[in-house]
C-alpha cells in the first residue's frame, strides 16, 4: 500500500497467486510470464505482427495491474517519467503502460520477498 497508484484491491490480487511472501515464483520474469504481460506473435506465412500481449492465466491480475499503472502514472512521479520516456522511444500509449504495469510488478514481488 505504500506504492502511490496502487490500490487494495491491486495488492490482494498480487498476493492471491503469490502468496503473503511472493515464493510461489523465484524470479519476477516468471511471475511476468505466468500474468501474460509479454508479446503474443501473430504470423501468417511472411506477415507477422507483435502488437498484442498475451492472454495467458489470470485476467483480473492484467486487469489489475495494467490499472494500477494507469494510476500511478497520475500519482507516482518516476512512474510517470518512465512512462514518458517509453513514449519518447516510440512505444505506443498502451505499450508504455503494460512496460509500468511491469515495473510495478517488480516492485511489489520485491518487496513481498523482502518484507
Amino acid at each position: 500500500m505504500t506504492i502511490p497508484g496502487v490500490g487494495l484491491k491491486t495488492v490482494a490480487a498480487v498476493i492471491s497467486t503469490t502468496g503473503t511472501e511472493g515464493k510461489a515464483f523465484s524470479t519476477a520474469t516468471q511471475y511476468i510470464g505466468y500474468i501474460g504481460f509479454f508479446p503474443k506473435i501473430f504470423q501468417s506465412g511472411d506477415k507477422k505482427r507483435e502488437n498484442k500481449i498475451s492472454k495467458r492465466e489470470p485476467k483480473y491480475l492484467r486487469w489489475a495491474l495494467y490499472m494500477a499503472a494507469v494510476a500511478s502514472i497520475k500519482h507516482n512521479r518516476e512512474m510517470k517519467s518512465l512512462y514518458y520516456k517509453k513514449i519518447s522511444q516510440g512505444k505506443s500509449e498502451k505499450q508504455a503502460l503494460v512496460y509500468v504495469a511491469k515495473k510495478l510488478t517488480h516492485i511489489m514481488l520485491i518487496m513481498l520477498k523482502s518484507g
